[in-house]
């Protein structure tokens, strides 16, 4: 920890010294008018040379340095549904624009996540991360079966992009690139009266472009590169991005965009991590990295498993916009695209191994219209998602449609919107059904509506209340869900402003964990597992009460200062628990080719488990002068974990398996245990001579010693029930402070136009020690602070190069747990638009 300090101490101290703002196309001065001036952000301000900076401050009739408050007063929509200044937000929000994108030289929209404050990030396989907003998730650790975020909401342009086959977001099927972008909004902490189920942690909302002043305008953005020390290092397979985007005004009024992108990332290896080797020693498990093309787990081609196991990520996308503006009362927004993407990383551990790779492929169309006051939305997406190729049971065809209608009515300083929601999702295995393996039977739907009422009223000018209620109905569970939002806001003066919030959002039913209804067959060297996931109809759903308090202040003309500390309490988590073990011990039972063949049962449980996050972040960004900003954020939190099913008894190593208590409710921890009970009845009658026959009894009845199991002699099968694994007496709940969430995360970032063509940008960004644990195994992630610097230089007013370096630092250990170490990688940025 006092490494990360000094470093941390360090950087800073560099970064103090140093920093950059904009390139890019610019407009002649005099061709500009008040109002686009008035619109510019700070970085755009800061791409001209000061003798411009002062003829436009003339032109917009006011001082030189009231130029720069606007950036301390960034427009944002997600806070309240409608433009407004940053300052004046009742949520924690934050926001990234175009412009900030473009000059960090992010080669994704998860990369750039880390430029936001209450945003955790970590890499797993080369551009594919874990996201998570105050990490409320997966802090039950081995009672996950899946690794992916399922309380965050993802939506691109207000369409939800958030999967419903088993929860979280595959951020590799967003269709749209960094150039895409017009803005990257986050509310952080529970929002679903606002914005609808899964909001539980928060929101992140991504913006495209809609609009040039330019009769044509055609940008292209060229990043190539990878990793230093590498064999991928311009070696003919190079990571990077392509991006090329047109937009034509046909007229003021209509509009015509359409663009496209191509994503490519190496691994910085090619080997897969494995819980479970080829053998199992006595002593414990053995754990390692092997060749992908070594995998003859489940009887799968190894080929179909993993493609291209040197490659973390391939995508693209081609999308199409075309809007129509008739004047304030009423605009036009249709968007339409496809998207194709492979993707080594982890998600579904019910399986041996740490990495899997995705599929998907998916279309959508998205329509958004505003009529005198009426706001509707509609959007329909299809395609297929294979969870882990090669795996069966885990590919199926998906369809999902959206629709939301608002309606905001004014009445002097009194703003009411009612509004109504439905949702229709529907995902069908049988195009990809083997017999006797899937996990969903044929086609499912899941659907839900929701009426919704949100009130903003400001009873004096300084004072503001905004109220949000939503109230959900799901087909499965066939239950109500009452969601709430309750902000206010007083502004003690024209430069600091209080903030209050208490919320609840929960989190939506998933077909996974209510309409699962049956299982797989796992082919091995040694041994065929089956196993059975069921879900459940009637299953609660998670839901987090939060209260929140904030202030902001502005410190002069150059200064914002926000912070905001925040207490939330979450209920209703589930798993999938085991609730039937089934083994087989016969003549034919080999004591050097352990564990026992097994069939496993698994079913969709609430825990008794409450989760309560109290923390603290805090924001500053600084305009030093008209060629330096810089901004600096942080959150410490902690995790506290009532009823917590103890997890100190339930993790083994090679050192601990034989203290491991009875009740080890995983995969691995059961199978394991129970063959080493045999094995120690098995090798002790060996030592004092007895025969083979009496030996295998042996091994028999030490297992029956060990726990209390029904046995079928003449099927040489043991049986253990639901009611065997849940005895009190095996059980120990526990109060407990979770290893799982680091205790401080943060960043820092630094622009710096040293000379007129020249912008130098640098970020950081690190998180404190803690804990990775699933079903198989538990592992620390070190602390760790990532340095990112980039120099760009603007060729004429069309063009310009950069070059980017992440992670000078070379801090290459893991990010994520038994995932791929991170490496230092080198970019060239090409970038032009007329």
């Amino acid at each position: 920890m006092s490494g990360l300090l000094s470093k941390t101490f360090f950087i800073l101290s560099c970064l103090l010294l140093c920093g950059g703002s904009l390139f890019g196309q610019q407009k002649p001065v005099e061709q500009l008018t008040v109002e686009d001036i008035m619109s510019m952000s700070f970085d755009e301000l800061s791409s001209y040379s000061m003798e411009d900076q002062i003829r436009m401050a003339s032109i917009a009739g006011v001082s030189f340095d009231d130029l720069f408050k606007m950036f301390l007063n960034k427009d944002v929509s997600i806070a309240s549904k409608h433009d407004e200044s940053y300052f004046d937000t009742p949520l924690s929000t934050s926001s990234l624009t175009a412009e900030e994108l473009e000059q960090s030289g992010v080669l994704s929209i998860p990369e750039a996540l880390r430029l936001l404050p209450g945003v955790i990030v970590r890499e797993k396989t080369s551009g594919n991360y874990d996201i998570q907003i105050r990490n409320s998730n997966n802090i039950a650790g081995q009672q996950n079966l899946f690794s992916e975020n399922t309380m965050t909401l993802v939506m691109l342009d207000g369409r939800i992009i958030y999967t419903h086959t088993t929860g979280g977001m595959f951020w590799e099927t967003i269709p749209i690139g960094i150039p895409d972008v017009e803005r990257i909004e986050v509310i952080r902490g529970a929002a679903s009266a606002m914005y609808g189920a899964n909001a539980v942690a928060g929101v992140i909302n991504i913006i495209t472009k809609k609009s040039s002043s330019e009769k044509v305008s055609v940008e292209a953005d060229i990043k190539s590169g990878g990793y230093f020390g590498g064999s991928n290092l311009f070696n003919g397979k190079p990571s990077g991005t392509q991006h090329l985007s047109i937009l034509y005004n046909v007229n003021e009024k209509w509009k015509f965009r359409i663009s496209g992108n191509y994503q490519h990332r190496e691994r910085t290896q090619d080997s897969i991590y494995f819980y479970m080797t080829d053998r199992l020693s006595l002593s414990g498990l053995t754990t390692r990295y092997m060749p992908a093309d070594s995998v003859v787990m489940h009887g799968a081609d190894p080929k179909a498993m993993f493609e291209n196991p040197s490659r973390g990520l391939f995508s693209y996308g081609v999308n199409g916009l075309l809007s129509y503006t008739g004047g304030d009362n009423f605009n036009l927004n249709l968007t339409a695209g496809v998207q194709q993407s492979k993707a080594i990383a982890s998600n579904f551990d019910l399986y041996f191994f740490a990495h899997s790779e995705r599929d998907c492929g998916m279309k959508y169309a998205n329509l958004h219209s505003t009529i005198y006051g009426i706001d509707l939305h509609v959007d329909y997406s299809w395609g297929y998602g294979d969870l882990a190729c090669g795996i069966p049971g885990l590919k199926a065809d998906h369809g999902s449609l959206n629709a939301n209608i608002e309606y905001s009515h004014r009445l002097a300083n009194l703003s009411v919107t009612p509004g109504f929601y439905y949702s229709l999702n529907n995902l069908n295995s049988n195009p990809y059904e083997a017999t006797n393996q899937t996990y969903f039977e044929g086609r499912q739907v899941l659907s839900s509506w929701a009426p919704s009422l949100r009130i903003d009223y400001s009873p004096v000018e300084r004072l503001r209340f905004i109220g949000g209620l939503r109230l959900e109905k799901n087909n499965v569970p066939n239950r109500y869900y009452l969601t709430w939002q309750l902000a206010a806001t007083g502004k003690l003066n024209e430069k600091s402003i209080l903030r209050a919030v208490y919320s609840r959002a929960n989190r939506s039913p998933f077909m996974m964990d209510v309409r699962t209804v049956s299982g797989v067959t796992i082919n091995t060297p040694r041994q065929d597992t089956r196993i059975n996931i069921s879900g459940t109809s009637d299953l609660k759903m998670t839901y987090s009460d939060m209260f929140e308090a904030g202030y902001r202040q502005k410190i002069g003309k150059h200064i914002l200062l926000n912070v905001e500390a925040f207490h939330t309490i979450t209920k209703d988590l589930n798993t999938a628990k085991l609730e039937e073990l089934k083994f087989t011990v016969n003549s034919n039972t080999d004591i050097n080719n352990l564990p026992l063949p097994v069939y496993l049962s698994y079913r969709f449980a609430n825990l008794p488990e409450i989760q309560k996050q109290t923390g603290l972040t805090v924001e500053t960004g600084i305009v030093l002068n008209e060629r330096i900003n810089f901004r600096l954020w942080g959150t410490v939190q902690q995790t506290k974990l009532i009823d917590h099913m103890d997890s100190e008894r339930m993790y083994f190593t090679p050192d601990n398996l034989h203290e491991v208590r009875k009740y080890v409710p995983t995969i691995v921890g059961m199978s394991l245990k129970l063959s080493s009970e045999y094995a120690a009845g098995y090798l002790a009658a060996i030592e004092n001579g007895e025969s083979e026959a009496a030996a295998r009894e042996a091994g028999i009845n030490k297992i029956i010693k060990y726990i209390d199991l029904s046995y079928y002699p003449s099927l040489n099968t043991f049986h253990v029930k639901d009611t065997d694994l849940e005895r009190d007496n095996d059980i120990a709940y526990i109060n407990a402070k979770s290893k799982q969430t680091p205790a401080f995360y943060g960043g820092c970032e630094m622009s710096w136009r040293f000379a007129e063509k020249f912008l130098f940008f640098v970020s950081g960004y690190g998180f404190t020690r803690h804990v990775y644990s699933n079903q198989f195994l538990r592992t620390n992630i070190k602390a760790k602070f990532l340095l990112n610097a980039r120099i760009a230089y603007t060729v004429t007013d069309n063009a310009s190069l950069a070059f980017s370096v992440n992670n000078l630092l070379r801090s290459a250990s893991q990010e994520f747990g038994f995932m791929d170490p991170v490496g230092t990688q080198g970019y060239m940025t090409f970038n032009f638009k007329f």
